[in-house]
Order: structure tokens, then sequence, then C-alpha cells
């Protein structure tokens, strides 16, 4: 199954993305001949890739747009994501929950995935579970493909951070006011998804874009917040679980900013963040939510600690 946005098909269509097969080969098979778009590779896994896609010079009059294209391959195929979605599934459908709340993300191009029965896949180890999946109807998942639309111009907060702010002692007013309304917009986004039971669960800097219009130069009133890769994420049941990642959410956001952001910075935005929350009353539990976020991050340091000596290597605490 493969499902398009109309508006981009002569586009993919130009890049042969068109169809789930030409988008699981990328770049080994790509468009039309002599149309061979502009791609990079961002990263990789032993399971996924990441590639970003801009038009040639010569098709730059079209009106393409770059276009971010996530592929992965499971071979064998995987029983991980039998009877549940597929990591792609899933960060398509946080984002449409996303854009459902008015928050800034990028826009689904195109969505697929590849699975096969159990039987077309027996061999010797795995025919006892080709046999139970033949029996239950279930298909295994070869692969996935997900094409997401570029927000440009933009830096994820990570490379803006480092590219246009100093150490919080050298920091000048241009820099604490482009802070300060970063970080009252990213505070309300965060209070409108957890009041929602919305956990991101990856927030760290590199996954939240800092964008400004066309044309114009990062300042401090055109700046806004977009979100980016949350196939972790999505919606909760009340419970401990929930306060859990809501905490989690908090303590990766305070795990990056303390390069950029003074300790008062950061007690501001956890103040904005509880009075959008609960109000005035929310203000009580201000200390106590800062000690949870500082003791998590004791937490890891230590959790990370034993493992180093676990496996005989040196010592490295979490960090940024």
């Amino acid at each position: 199954m493969y499902t398009i946005d109309p508006g981009y098909a002569d586009q993919l269509a130009c890049w042969g993305l068109d169809y789930l097969v030409g988008a699981l080969a990328f770049p080994a098979q790509v468009g039309r001949p002599g149309q061979m778009p502009v791609w990079k590779r961002l990263g990789s896994s032993s399971t996924e890739q990441c590639y970003r896609i801009e038009p040639s010079p010569d098709e730059v009059a079209r009106h393409y747009r770059p276009l971010y294209l996530k592929v992965s391959h499971h071979v064998p195929p995987t029983w991980r994501y039998v009877g549940r979605a597929s990591r792609a599934s899933r960060e398509a459908a946080n984002l449409r929950a996303l854009a459902g709340l008015g928050v800034h993300c990028p826009r689904i191009i195109a969505l697929g995935e590849r699975r096969e029965a159990g039987p077309a896949i027996i061999t010797a180890p795995t025919a006892p579970l080709a046999i139970v999946l033949r029996m239950l109807g279930r298909d295994l998942l070869v692969g996935t493909a997900l094409i997401l639309t570029a927000i440009e111009p933009s830096l994820d907060l990570a490379a803006f951070a480092e590219a246009h702010w100093r150490a919080p002692a050298q920091a000048d007013d241009a820099q604490r006011r482009q802070i300060a309304r970063l970080t009252q917009e990213l505070s309300a986004q965060l209070v409108l998804l957890h009041a929602r039971r919305f956990v991101h669960r990856d927030l760290k800097f590199r996954n939240l874009l800092v964008c400004w219009p066309q044309g114009q130069r990062p300042g401090v009133d055109n700046l806004r917040i977009a979100w980016i890769d949350c196939p972790r994420g999505g919606r909760m049941l009340p419970g401990p679980w929930l306060e859990y990642w809501r905490v989690y959410d908090l303590y990766e956001l305070d795990r990056y900013a303390r390069r950029y952001l003074s300790r008062t910075q950061r007690l501001r935005f956890l103040r904005d963040y509880l009075l959008a929350l609960g109000g005035t009353r929310a203000l009580r539990r201000m200390h106590r939510l800062a000690r949870r976020v500082l003791a998590y991050d004791e937490h890891l340091r230590r959790k990370n600690a034993r493992r180093r000596r676990r496996s005989g290597g040196p010592e490295e605490l979490a960090g940024p």
C-alpha cells in the first residue's frame, strides 16, 4: 500500500518515487533518464536510511520542493511489527496529530510499507513462526518508505544554538531575547501536547527546528519552532507512565539547554510550563519538578557508568 499527496504526484513521478518499489530502491533507481535529483544521505543505521532530495538546477523552474525520504529495509522480513504499526506509520500518525493540534511540523507527502505473508519466507529456523502467522493471517514487514516536506529556511535547535548563541556568561541582549522568544513558544507547545496526553519521548535539540520566513535573516520576532522525528511518541493513557514520560521530555530539553541557557532561564522555562499547565497553584510543584528532572539526569549518569564498568570500557557520563 502506497499513498501519495496529489499535489506532489508529478514531482514524485519525475524522480521515480511515485510507487513503493522505486522509493525502496532509492538511490539505485531514480526517475527518468537525465532527471537525476540532487540527494544527500543524512543518516543511516542497520535498517533505516534518511535522504534529503533536492531538485536539480534545470528543475528549479518547475517549482519542485526539497523533500526528505526515510526508508527502512528488513532482511529477512521481521516479525517485530506483526500486528502493530511500523515506525514510519507511527511517525506519520504522530505528525498528523501534531498538525491537528496546531504545532508546526513537516507535511506527509507519501507513505507506504511492504509486507510478505508468512509462508513466503519459510526457512528451517522460521518455519514454526511462519506456520503460526499463516494461521493468523499476519504478514511480516519487509520495508517502509516515508516522504516529508522540508521546512526551509531552518536549522535544528542544536545547530542554531551552536551558530548563533554564546555561553550564558557571554550572552548579549539579542541572544537573551531570542532565547526568551523560543522558550515561551516551546513551553506553550509542550503544555498543549502534555495536556492532551501526547509525549514526544525523544525531545532532543536536533529534533526541534528553528525556522524563519523565506528571504529574511533570523531575528527575534520572526522565529518559530517546528517538531520533527517522533516515531516513539504518541498519546498515552492516564497513569504513572504518562507522568514519567512528561518528566522525560522536560529532562531531554534541560539536558541540552544547559549548554546555552543559564540556570535562571531554565527555571523560568519550568515556571512558564507549570503556569500554563495548571495555573498559579501548579507553581507549588516547581521545586519538586526541578528536583525530579535533575534526579533523572543523575540516574542516567549512574546507569551509564555501571554499563561502562561492566563492558570494561572507560566511564562516560550522560550529557549532550
